[in-house]
């Protein structure tokens, strides 16, 4: 979730896409499960798909007055663990949800988080740089706190 803010609404967008294959039904879920959840919050839904070669990036787009914003945390966990249902992983997330999105990132064994967490150690070996950003983290970070526990050890 990327949310810019202007003074009389609050734009914020969720980005998820899938570590296989897409199919036109497994995005059509995607959509009406977003499309459900927005409107069952009151919100209008903006659903926008980036097809590339081998992926597609999912897009909800939200936009909200700024006093919903203290609600709006239980919409995009709701959305977050509905994606996490049909096989999507967050692409872009914002600071206040990076612990979900590691958490989230489950599919084949936590390969994703293990072969971030690698690229994390390689390139950023004492992890200072952007620490958690994205909800990519280095391996000696302890992922406790997050109920992974063992399951990104190699």
């Amino acid at each position: 979730m990327l949310c810019l803010s202007r003074r009389k609404t609050i734009a914020c967008d969720t980005t998820a896409t899938r570590p296989f294959f897409h199919s036109g039904r497994g995005l059509y879920e995607w959509y009406a499960g977003a499309k459900k959840i927005n409107k069952d919050h009151n919100l209008n839904v903006v659903a926008d798909f980036q097809a590339f070669a081998r992926h597609v990036i999912s897009i909800n787009l939200v936009t909200f007055h700024p006093s919903a914003k203290a609600w709006f945390h239980d919409v995009q966990y709701t959305l977050m663990e509905d994606s996490k249902k049909k096989g999507y992983l967050e692409y872009r997330t914002h600071i206040s949800f990076m612990d979900t999105t590691a958490a989230n990132q489950t599919f084949n064994n936590n390969a994703f988080g293990r072969f971030t967490a690698m690229l994390k150690d390689t390139i950023d070996p004492s992890g200072i740089l952007s620490t958690e950003k994205q909800g990519i983290w280095n391996s000696t970070v302890k992922l406790e706190k997050l109920g992974l526990g063992d399951k990104w050890s190699s």
